[in-house]
């Protein structure tokens, strides 16, 4: 998830439209915000922190969503307040993320925001380039090949959208 980008771009946005939750969020972001860049070099105490803190700002600008929406003029104001909650999600996955890296929310996270793209514009067309083990269908009939036990993000995409998911994989190991 891109970090930096998500928290300013986020903030930005808060800035426009609620200067009470901009206030908050500023004070739960401000330590993600100054050190998300060294995510290597911090205490996993301090990326517990950043997952709450996140959490209360993605549940604080989600909740807002539809007052936000029903004081929209344009379509132009519909698509900032959809950008503005996805900017507050990806800064929640980021931080979520980060307390286990391998874990499997990165996968549904991905999934997500796949599918974010797809509300937002729906009957697109889309190529998504990842590494073949996040794309796989899932349910392998090999268990070793199953990426999380099957729930990939291709296997969450591939229940999500059907036959209309393919995936193509680029670098086997043989086949």
């Amino acid at each position: 998830q891109a970090f930096p980008e998500s928290v300013d771009s986020l903030l930005s946005f808060l800035g426009r439209r609620d200067a009470d939750v901009y206030t908050e969020v500023v004070a739960l972001l401000a330590g993600v915000k100054k050190d998300g860049g060294r995510v290597y070099a911090v205490s996993d105490s301090t990326k517990e922190r950043w997952k709450v803190d996140a959490s209360r700002a993605f549940e604080m600008v989600n909740a807002k969503k539809p007052q936000w929406l029903a004081q929209a003029k344009s379509a132009r104001d519909t698509a900032e307040v959809e950008w503005g909650v996805q900017y507050a999600r990806l800064v929640n996955q980021f931080a979520r993320e980060n307390i286990n890296p391998m874990a499997l929310y990165r996968d549904i996270a991905m999934a997500d925001n796949i599918a974010w793209t797809e509300a937002m514009h729906p009957g697109v067309k889309m190529i998504v380039w990842a590494h073949d083990v996040h794309i796989n269908h899932g349910a392998d009939s090999v268990r070793q090949n199953d990426y999380h036990d099957g729930r990939s993000m291709g296997a969450w995409l591939s229940q999500a959208f059907g036959s209309s998911y393919k995936a193509f994989g680029i670098s086997t190991y043989s086949g």
